[in-house]
């Protein structure tokens, strides 16, 4: 037996922002080199489900999806909505980004956006929760349009392990994606395609979770196309969970590459349910 064959999974949720800046870009955030985990990795934003995410006060306030369509659309017993919650208040806190709106508002205006920023600081100064920005500011989470697009478990063996869950979003209009300069030290909105080939030129450190998200992305030209394929995929429950594979060349495999079922394609450090359907990939 190994230090790590007891190690607990801790449930996690992340959230891949896109935009058109004219064609399809990906917000990604650099952590901290002096992080105890994954220091120096690019990212999305994310990270663990908290206690706070299953507060009562939070869910009423969220619009576009009940608990029960959340908790079947996850494929768990209870409490789905705290995933698409943890994933939108990560967001905030490590992006300042955050999807919501007033009651009589489609999107958070200029003068919000601002205080948002403000109440930022003191919750990560834990001067404020959450749900206090939320009270105060009048604000609805919006999670019609958040798509739940995969899922990655981390293998034995590992110092830490994570049954995370990837939602997609266009960035929401009249707000900037900002890294808090704590757990991330660097960001920048950047084409898939071009972010890979940073990482196949060691350029980019990126965990297989990480590159293969961006694989299913860079298929896609603009990101109208991609949010109406994930949202198509949404209820769909004809997609079992399959493993990643990885070629020699260390290319990822995904399910429906012709390679896929290779050979000499072996495990990779996670696997995924796959929901959105991109084009074949190269």
């Amino acid at each position: 037996m190994t230090e790590f064959d007891e190690v607990p999974i801790q449930f996690a949720s992340t959230l891949v922002l896109i935009d058109d800046r004219p064609d399809l870009h990906v917000f990604m955030m650099r952590r901290n080199a002096r992080s105890v985990f994954v220091g120096d990795m690019w990212m999305f934003p994310g990270g663990g489900l908290d206690p706070q995410d299953s507060q009562a006060d939070i869910a009423d306030r969220c619009r576009g999806l009940t608990d029960e369509a959340a908790t079947r659309r996850l494929e768990i017993e209870t409490d789905g909505l705290a995933w698409w919650i943890a994933a939108l208040r990560e967001t905030y806190e490590e992006a300042g980004v955050l999807l919501a709106s007033h009651a009589t508002a489609a999107a958070i205006d200029a003068a919000t956006a601002e205080r948002l920023e403000e109440h930022r600081v003191r919750v990560e100064a834990a001067h404020h929760s959450f749900a206090d920005v939320l009270r105060e500011e009048g604000l609805r989470l919006e999670l019609a349009d958040m798509h739940y697009i995969a899922r990655w478990i981390t293998p034995q063996p590992s110092p830490r392990r994570y049954d995370t869950r990837f939602f997609l979003a266009a960035m929401p209009p009249g707000q900037t994606a900002r890294h808090d300069n704590r757990e991330a030290v660097h960001s920048e909105w950047i084409r898939p395609a071009d972010a890979l080939e940073e990482w196949a030129r060691g350029e980019m450190s990126m965990l297989p979770p990480t590159r293969g998200v961006l694989q299913l992305l860079a298929t896609y030209e603009h990101s109208a196309d991609t949010l109406a394929d994930a949202a198509a995929q949404q209820d769909d429950r004809d997609r079992p969970i399959k493993r990643l594979g990885s070629e020699l060349d260390d290319r990822l495999v995904l399910p429906g590459d012709d390679d896929y079922e290779h050979p000499d394609a072996v495990p990779l450090v996670a696997w995924a349910r796959v929901v959105a359907n991109p084009p074949t990939l190269p």
